[in-house]
């Protein structure tokens, strides 16, 4: 992350990750939206260092057994049983992408998309980028607050504590 990622030009993509690199836009944007905007989770579950089971904590039975209620499964929970499948999902098409680009190396494939989300972001950055004048910027200073002004605050009931 920041300031510790190197941002590969697209050459140096290529270069680095062959094709995959020009393919990989359609799984970085799906695991974006699977795994709310955040990739390196993403990544990390895909590896295996932070298993989806953990993230199954919305089972028909765990939802019985908390709150004892009725067979029927609310919305959200349909919802949450749903986000589990993408997510599942997702991470079977990495190791698919996977197979087909790496020789199965998840770990390269994984920083395959984290370099080329980071591409991307530093073009968003660049685009929206404008420079400072600092030769006519003005810096403002904190307000302080004149000594004088909190002697009022000592005295209490005519009696004065100013030490």
């Amino acid at each position: 992350q920041a300031p510790f990622s190197t941002v590969l030009t697209p050459n140096e993509l290529v270069k680095e990750y062959g094709d995959a690199s020009v393919f990989a836009s359609g799984l970085i944007v799906d695991g974006l939206r699977v795994f709310d905007d955040n990739l390196w989770h993403a990544c990390t579950v895909a590896l295996g260092v932070v298993p989806l089971s953990d993230l199954q904590r919305t089972s028909k039975k765990w939802y019985h057994k908390l709150f004892g209620l009725s067979p029927k499964i609310p919305e959200t929970m349909v919802a949450a049983n749903h986000r589990i499948f993408e997510q599942k999902d997702w991470i079977r098409r990495v190791k698919q992408f996977a197979e087909r680009y790496f020789d199965g190396d998840v770990k390269k494939t994984t920083y395959c998309l984290k370099h080329v989300s980071l591409w991307k972001t530093w073009c968003d950055l660049s685009r929206e980028w404008k420079d400072v004048d600092w030769e006519n910027a003005e810096e403002k200073t904190a307000a302080y607050v004149d000594a004088n002004t909190l002697g009022a605050q000592a005295c209490s009931g005519g009696k004065c504590e100013i030490i």
